[in-house]
């Protein structure tokens, strides 16, 4: 079982990313993002930062590889259009966001039947 704590620390205009891990888990980062890694050497996540916020797209992945989400942040709120997919890569949900507040969803289940809710999707 991987544990780890995350410590994110404005410096001068970047962020420093300072994690604590077993097992190898990876992070690098640079001036104003990050890429995380699963232990199996699969990409978790990635996304960028401005002013030490969430600021631009963000993807996450999941430990096979396929793409779970992708969206952008703008000073650290979700914008505009999200999407999520199963771990089969099947859509799973698209919800549009303003200002971190989301304003319309649609949400899919493995079958790609559309449904009412993200919980019915994840079923």
């Amino acid at each position: 079982m991987t544990t780890a704590s995350v410590v994110l620390t404005p410096v001068v205009g970047a962020l420093m990313l300072v994690e604590h891990a077993q097992h190898g888990l990876r992070v690098s980062t640079h001036d104003h993002g990050y890429v995380r890694d699963y232990s199996n050497g699969q990409t978790k996540e990635r996304g960028s930062y401005k002013n030490g916020r969430l600021n631009g797209p963000h993807t996450t992945f999941y430990r096979n590889g396929q793409k779970k989400s992708e969206g952008v942040y703008k000073a650290g709120k979700q914008n505009g259009l999200w999407k999520m997919w199963h771990d089969d890569g099947q859509k799973q949900a698209e919800v549009n966001w303003e200002a971190g507040n989301a304003v319309s969803a649609k949400f899919w289940n493995r079958k790609g039947a559309e449904v009412k809710t993200l919980h019915e999707a994840r079923k």
